[in-house]
């Protein structure tokens, strides 16, 4: 996805993938020392109002999306030769006209989406599965007037910052596939999802331009996939500006030769998810390339508008296993081949 690299670029591609990799194999060594200096760290973090506050996660979002679009920003004026726009919609759509709309859309989330929230987090209790007992958090009423948040004393482990925000990424990624897909494919699910392909010209201002029902559907995944893996409360900070940095950094269409995506193979980008505002019938995951390979539904698998086509040569060349296949053979024990001569009997 995107430019192909020379072959200098590709060992620098490859050098920088060695360094990423052996930094967090580093990390992972030194966690017997790294782990007692994060347990200090969140004692001394769980103490401060400001982060105590049971307002502290809803804020956290406007602030970093704001600060990631004027990042994005920054970049595309900086370098705008990584566009993936012509030169007429960057300066209908350029460093201006973005910093106009991104200060209106935040005014406007923040009556939208954040206001509602902080009206729950002010009359629900938090909790934290895997961190808190649900004694603890069972002792007072779930509903009433909050003030500050239960948090454990237990701080999170090097493993925890790592993987589990990653972990539940994953997870967020394959049901949201499915979701997506019956977005674009039931009828009456349709306007749901309309309104955020109503654009001109993809930009990042893009990401929040979502219904109600939409967002709403997008927090609860979110919240239930952080549930699952357990994630400390920490933790769920380091997600979300992950998962915030991911869905700008796809509407982006900024095709950034340092892009995560050149640095981890499975990772879609800014190019795929361009892809699938054009075409509409491919690339329906997020964030990662599998579940679209998987089931035939990569923009490198399907025409425009047409899916499931060549979907088990495109996991083949992957290195998957074909999903009708394996439906067959694995799961119900019957050989694809078998069941095709039947078919034609």
């Amino acid at each position: 996805m995107g430019r192909t690299p020379s072959p200098i670029a590709w060992r620098q591609l490859w050098a920088a993938r060695a360094v990423l990799v052996a930094a967090l194999a580093a990390l992972l060594l030194a966690s017997q020392v790294i782990d007692p200096a994060l347990q200090l760290a969140w004692t001394w973090l769980r103490e401060q109002p400001w982060y105590n506050s049971p307002f502290f996660e809803t804020l956290q979002v406007p602030v970093v999306s704001f600060a990631l679009y004027l990042g994005f920003n920054a970049v595309a004026a900086a370098w705008p030769e990584f566009d993936m726009r012509d030169e007429s919609d960057q300066r209908a759509h350029g460093a201006l006209a973005h910093q106009g709309r991104a200060v209106k859309e935040a005014s406007w989330d923040f009556f939208s989406y954040v206001l509602p929230l902080l009206v729950l987090d002010t009359c629900t209790r938090k909790f934290y599965p895997g961190w808190v007992s649900r004694a603890d958090w069972q002792s007072e009423p779930y509903f009433g007037w909050q003030t500050t948040r239960l948090l454990p004393e237990a701080g999170p482990t090097v493993f925890d910052l790592l993987f589990k925000p990653v972990a539940a990424l994953l997870f967020y990624d394959a049901v949201f596939y499915f979701l997506h897909n019956a977005f674009h494919r039931v009828s009456a699910l349709k306007g749901v999802h309309s309104v955020h392909h109503e654009h001109v010209k993809l930009s990042w201002t893009t990401t929040n331009q979502l219904t109600v029902v939409e967002r709403v559907s997008l927090v609860l995944l979110a919240n239930e996939a952080l549930k699952l893996v357990q994630a400390h409360p920490l933790s769920r900070n380091v997600f979300v500006v992950l998962f915030l940095f991911a869905l700008a950094e796809g509407h982006c269409n900024l095709d950034l030769p340092w892009g995560v995506d050149k640095l981890c193979p499975l990772y879609t980008g800014a190019r795929a998810h361009v892809t699938h505002h054009d075409r509409f019938a491919c690339n329906f995951a997020p964030f990662f390339a599998h579940m679209d390979a998987l089931f035939g539904t990569s923009s490198q698998c399907v025409q425009p508008r047409v899916l499931f086509q060549r979907g088990d040569d495109c996991a083949r060349e992957l290195g998957f296993k074909p999903p009708r296949s394996w439906f067959w053979d694995d799961l119900l024990g019957l050989p694809m081949a078998q069941q095709q001569l039947r078919r034609r009997d």
